[in-house]
Formats: structure tokens, sequence, C-alpha cells
């Protein structure tokens, strides 16, 4: 996975979905994603996030689940994006990139499990 700057309209899962069948995520070939996206639906959240490599997120996509280009690992939920102001977002993504610079290419990991988002809240989701 990589930590890259996606477009203010990248969405996240929100809704439930049925899984059919498990989907392979042992990938060893990584490589730095040059272009991102941008996800369909309307979510005005923002959050810094993972997103896989085309080629991973391929790999990971399952029957009846997320759109490929909906995938991804989020590290920090930020709010509602219109709390943002330009600056504010330019300030946050050029700490981001000082914070990993040092860090030398993808990350690489795991991904298993599933978790409960807002169950406290007006939009709550399974998503694995």
């Amino acid at each position: 996975c990589v930590l890259a700057l996606a477009h203010a309209d990248r969405s996240a899962a929100m809704e439930s979905k049925t899984i059919s069948r498990a989907a392979s995520l042992n990938r060893k070939d990584l490589a730095i994603m040059e272009s991102l996206t941008a996800a369909s639906g309307e979510h005005t959240g923002a959050m810094i996030a993972l997103l896989p490599t085309p080629a991973d997120a391929a790999g990971l996509a399952i029957d009846e689940g997320e759109d490929v280009s909906e995938l991804h690992l989020t590290l920090y939920y930020l709010g509602e994006s219109a709390d943002w102001s330009d600056g504010e977002r330019a300030e946050l993504a050029n700490a981001v990139r000082a914070r990993l610079a040092d860090i030398p290419g993808p990350l690489p990991g795991y991904a298993f499990g599933a978790n409960h988002w807002n169950s406290n809240g007006d939009d709550p989701c399974w998503v694995w």
C-alpha cells in the first residue's frame, strides 16, 4: 500500500456488502501508484488512508464487495472535508509528506478482519 494524496471526492465504504468468496491477500509485487481515480458516490469526509496499487487492489477485490477504486485502509478520519480550508489541507499534506520522507517505498502488509465503523453514529456500517 502507498500513502498518497487523493482527490477530495474519494469516498469510503458507506454500506455493508455480502461476501461470497475470500480474496487473495498475500501480494509481494508492490509498486507506487502513479495515479488515483476519483471514486463514485458522494462522501463528504476527509481521511488519511493507505491506497493499494492497482494490481494489489485487483487482488483484494471480492465478488459483491466494494469497487476496486474504493479500496483503502483508513489510518485516521479527519471529520468533514468542508471543515478544512485549502490552507489547512495543504499544511496537513505537507506535514504527512515530511513525516514519510524517510520511508523508502511502499509499505508491505497483510489485510484481514472486519470492523464496525460508526457503531454509535448515524451511518454505521460493517467493513471487511
